[in-house]
């Protein structure tokens, strides 16, 4: 579902993770990175699934165990302050 929509992902600026507890890899990684610093960063609660949204700024927008769906992410996405300014230059 995601590679599905990389053209939106990359027009987002989007990079997805993947994290267990002692490995971790982006989707433009083929293999896994021994680490378990980035899930033990999210996951403090030991859920066994979590989304994290992090923005530019590095703040967490989103945070739950939930599925999101790629249109809710991009709704989300789209109404954040620093992507309404990049789509208002966009239309310009």
């Amino acid at each position: 579902m995601l590679k599905n929509k990389s053209t939106e992902f990359e027009e987002r600026e989007l990079k997805v993770f993947q994290a267990l507890p002692n490995f971790f890899k982006s989707d433009s990684d083929e293999n896994w990175s021994q680490s378990p610093d980035l899930y033990q960063k999210f996951n403090t609660e030991k859920t066994a699934f979590k989304i994290v949204l992090i923005g530019l700024d590095r703040g967490i927008k989103v945070s739950q165990t939930a599925i999101l769906s790629v249109e809710k992410l991009f709704t989300i996405i789209d109404g954040m302050p620093m992507r309404q300014r990049e789509l208002k230059l966009k239309n310009k």
